[in-house]
């Protein structure tokens, strides 16, 4: 029992160390593959975060001239901080993962097919060199050859290299196969490397490795389907034969009425609470299942390579090569894809489900009768022949295809090749045909986020508003993200359309109820349109988050400052982080607006270039303390103005420190100040 459980104990040391790097392999892309399925589209859309400053004007300082009060306006700002997704940028270290693991897997299923005998050999022989063709080698253009020379060069040289192995030198081992194999792919590759002519090669076989990676993902899928129904039998097998063949069937009803409403759920054909083990959870446990229900099928096709040590390597290159193919869809952010393989997964599950237990219960129900070992008996062959019943899966399985307009998974494979092709474009800075190939990949689906996301994002840089709203919404039909809500919104923003903003925003929440940055945004929209209740209501339950506490602390105090609330600064930092310089500026603007105290205000650090929030925060200070500031504060001040990296914003600071200077009793230096704004400033020349 514990050498079919470690049945790899028993190989030589040499074919432990290569099983061990392609398991290695695939544990890797399995712990990336599940990283990015939580991850989402979050891993190739970052938030980015905008601010909107507002000028208010405020009374400064008053003076009496006989029966006339002459007010001297100053204008402190305020800073709005709102949110917005940004491009989409696919993580294409994936993609080179997924080419490095293409030719890796490659070179150990020729060294594997090369020892194969008479039409084994010839059918894995044609079998590679049809994935050699579909890798279309010729795009490469390496060393500048024409038509099909070099794709003819590298089949050739592969295939003469296998068949003088298996036909002239049988008796080579493992290690030297595999080490022959490797250096023409080292010459390939290398060749690929110097000589081709077009920019980034190998990013270019990522896309054109997509279909085999396409139908290689189903073929696996297809292939481990059984192993959960199997290891239920082997599981209750352990019991009295008729006692097991009945927990047997119990345990199968409810997989697959579990199956029946991963089904439901996923076409929401109703509405369901009911807990399901996702499919992909599902793939995983009949993945690793796999490597030894592969070994306890080799009756099936033993004839054709033993599983010690050719049949456990074919198996572990199949699991290697689906996984990295899967992290590269992942780490792409291909959703038309991915939605496609996961809702063909779930046919081909409830397919074999069913013609597994179809398959027991007509050939071993009388073995069961006997009180023998039905797992022993499994794969062999009885009254209905297995592979019988692996068609009835296929049939299940196209028939819930067919069921579901199997045209739109094709247009789903389509759309992830296209979208590719446009990620490839766009890396190589040809923006131009990267946008024609997402346009091409959304017009085989409507609703690719893939497509329509960056298409909205350009768009919207090109303010062509209309075209933005349209892709930002197709985007936004599968819910797989907040990005396109936000920006959608943002652009109704910019538009002057705060109601639908708002609108666009509700619906949103209503997707992801608990995003704080879409309450952050939300909250600012209706402090837009004077609605504080729920203005604030949105903000309170953002600054819980510490990712967008200072965001939402910021606009609490910005509307409370816009709407002029007599609320005292002070008693607002005991509750806020006054640290982050958006929240103390905003409370200071709130101060001078309300000629209230706030003790926490001090200058910027004058070591740093001034941004919006401590060119703002500079602002407010100066006429919030302007009646205390002191002869040092003031050239302090004067010093970061007029540094040239602060230029931009030395306009307004200068008329603030104008007025600071006046009120501290330096009317010349004020004057001064005023002359040269006038000079230089249409803004403050009066």
């Amino acid at each position: 029992m514990e050498e079919q459980k470690w049945f790899w104990k028993n190989w030589s040391k040499e074919f432990r160390f290569h099983y061990f790097i392609l398991v290695g392999l695939a544990l890797l892309s399995l712990i990336g593959s599940v990283v990015y399925f939580f991850w989402g589209v979050d891993a190739v859309i970052q938030w980015q975060s905008f601010q909107e400053q507002i000028e208010i004007e405020i009374a400064l300082h008053e003076f009496t001239i006989g029966n006339f009060t002459i007010t001297i306006p100053a204008s402190v700002y305020v800073v709005f901080e709102f949110f917005q997704g940004g491009k989409l940028d696919p993580h294409l270290f994936t993609a080179y993962f997924f080419v490095g693991a293409l030719w890796l897997c490659f070179i150990y299923m020729q060294t594997i097919f090369s020892a194969l005998e008479r039409f084994s050999y010839y059918a894995g022989l044609t079998l590679l060199i049809l994935f050699l063709v579909g890798l279309r080698l010729e795009v490469l253009k390496v060393f500048g050859l024409p038509g099909q020379w070099f794709p003819v060069f590298v089949i050739a040289l592969f295939t003469l290299a296998s068949y003088y192995i298996n036909k002239f030198k049988p008796e080579w081992s493992f290690q030297k196969r595999l080490l022959t194999f490797s250096g023409i792919t080292v010459v390939v590759l290398a060749s690929i490397l110097l000589g081709s002519q077009v920019p980034l090669p190998f990013l270019y076989l990522s896309v054109t490795g997509y279909t085999a990676g396409l139908v290689i993902g189903v073929l696996f899928v297809f292939i481990i389907a059984q192993e959960i129904p199997a290891i239920f039998l082997y599981l209750t097998g352990s019991q009295q034969s008729f006692s097991g063949m009945r927990h047997f069937l119990i345990i199968m009803v409810i997989y697959i009425l579990n199956l029946v409403l991963v089904y439901v759920q996923q076409f929401k054909i109703f509405n369901t609470s009911i807990f399901t083990f996702d499919i992909h959870f599902l793939i995983i446990i009949s993945a690793i299942l796999g490597i030894w229900g592969w070994k306890h099928r080799e009756t099936r096709y033993g004839n054709i390579m033993p599983f010690q040590p050719f049949g456990a390597f074919f198996y572990i290159i199949l699991l290697c090569f689906s996984l990295s193919f899967f992290l590269f869809l992942s780490g792409t952010s291909q959703d038309a894809p991915l939605q496609a393989w996961k809702e063909i997964s779930i046919f081909i599950y409830i397919g074999s489900a069913v013609a597994f237990l179809l398959y027991v219960l007509s050939n071993f129900l009388g073995v069961a009768d006997k009180n023998l070992s039905v797992w022993k008996v499994l794969y062999k062959h009885n009254r209905k022949p297995y592979e019988t019943f692996k068609l009835g899966a296929i049939i299940v399985a196209l028939a819930l295809l067919f069921l579901n307009n199997w045209r739109n998974y094709a247009y789903d494979g389509l759309a992830g090749f296209w979208n590719t092709m446009g990620d490839l474009y766009i890396t190589i800075d040809r923006k131009d045909v990267g946008r024609t190939y997402y346009e091409q990949g959304r017009n085989y689906n409507y609703a690719n986020h893939h497509s329509s996301y960056p298409l909205a994002y350009h768009f919207s840089g090109d303010y062509q508003w209309q075209l933005s709203h349209e892709y930002y919404e197709r985007a936004q039909i599968k819910k797989l993200a907040p990005f396109a809500f936000a920006n959608d919104a943002n652009i109704y923003n910019w538009e002057g359309n705060t109601f639908k903003a708002i609108q666009k925003l509700r619906e949103g929440l209503q997707a992801f109820p608990d995003d704080q940055r879409l309450m952050v945004n939300v909250g600012f929209q209706y402090g837009k349109i004077h609605d504080l209740d729920s203005a604030f209501y949105f903000l309170q339950v953002a600054r819980e988050h510490k990712k967008t506490k200072s965001a939402a602390e910021a606009n609490f105090v910005a509307i409370a400052a816009q709407e002029y609330l007599p609320l005292y600064a002070d008693s607002i930092a005991l509750e806020f982080d006054v640290n982050p310089s958006n929240v103390k500026a905003n409370l200071l603007a709130l101060a001078a607006l309300n000629k209230s105290n706030f003790s926490q205000g001090s200058l910027p650090d004058s070591s740093q270039a001034l941004n919006l929030y401590t060119a703002t925060l500079l602002n407010n200070y100066l006429l919030q303390k302007a009646f205390i500031l002191d002869d040092k504060q003031l050239l302090q001040a004067e010093k970061l103005i007029r540094d040239s990296t602060n230029i931009a914003f030395s306009e307004s600071l200068l008329a603030s420190l104008a007025h600071a200077n006046y009120l501290q009793g330096q009317v010349n230096k004020a004057l001064q100040i005023m002359s040269e704004l006038s000079f230089i400033s249409a803004k403050n020349q009066g």
